[in-house]
């Protein structure tokens, strides 16, 4: 299915914004339904996009902040944490050319600190979380596993060296015992 998305996404390059929006959300509606969510997302972000490019054109393609916002949400869910931080963003970019913020309306002033806020809250969400997924930080976590494998495979040596060293004793006892009866029956 992604390689036929693929394939249609490439013939669709002359059609209009509306018609090409359309197919992508069917593509992004089938992948979901299919539960491939790293396609679903993906073209859900690429439809995303291509809105914004196009918004000087059409007013009514513009993304809000909401949008993007719900778009980070699902990303950080799914564990795509670069795409979920450059969704927040686009969605803090929204604030930035938003004139609602220009007013001087205490409540709408104070619903979108609170909106950037939450915001803010998600790209540090996501940031901490990516950077968790560093090569760095995936080194350190596999010399963890490295360090425990190895602690856990010289008690194993240590728990095999005991039955052997029993199993000596305990074979020097009956070579003992044997020869203290030997000694018996000469006498």
């Amino acid at each position: 299915m992604r390689r036929e998305s693929v394939t249609v996404l490439r013939e669709i390059n002359e059609l209009h914004v509306d018609h090409k929006l359309l197919i992508l959300e069917f593509f992004v509606r089938a992948f979901a339904i299919t539960g491939d969510l790293e396609s679903c997302l993906a073209l859900r972000y690429e439809a995303l996009v291509l809105r914004e490019v196009n918004c000087g054109v059409d007013q009514r393609l513009h993304v809000s902040y909401s949008e993007w916002f719900a778009f980070a949400e699902h990303a950080v869910d799914n564990r795509f944490y670069a795409i979920a931080r450059k969704a927040c963003e686009n969605a803090l970019a929204c604030f930035q050319t938003n004139d609602k913020l220009k007013t001087k309306d205490a409540d709408a002033l104070s619903e979108h600190m609170e909106a950037i806020r939450k915001v803010k809250r998600l790209k540090d969400l996501a940031t901490v979380r990516g950077s968790s997924q560093s090569v760095q930080a995936q080194t350190v976590e596999y010399l963890k596993t490295k360090i425990t494998q190895h602690d856990k495979a010289s008690t194993r040596v240590i728990q095999e060296k005991q039955p052997s060293a029993s199993f000596l004793f305990r074979n020097g006892i009956k070579k003992h015992n044997a020869r203290k009866l030997q000694e018996l029956q000469r006498l």
